[in-house]
């Protein structure tokens, strides 16, 4: 969106646009009992595993993260 404003002569168009569009919220079943039982460290590792593995396919699809939720996102 932003190297889009950038690159257009009119600037942004405030009327908007309609799109079908997929959202997808999700998060890790049982993520807070099982972070209980780690240690910080073997956490940090396990969410950043899955955040990059769903991060790949979020982009092949031309998707992007909207928001991260701890062990969830919006995209």
């Amino acid at each position: 969106v932003a190297q889009q404003l950038l690159t257009s002569e009119h600037g942004a168009d405030l009327g908007g646009e309609e799109r079908i569009v997929t959202m997808l919220l999700a998060d890790l079943s049982g993520y807070a009992a099982l972070s209980e039982q780690l240690a910080p460290a073997d956490v940090v590792t396990l969410l950043n595993t899955y955040f990059a593995l769903t991060g790949e396919i979020i982009d092949r699809y031309h998707g992007c993260i909207v928001e991260f939720t701890g062990d969830g996102f919006l995209c």
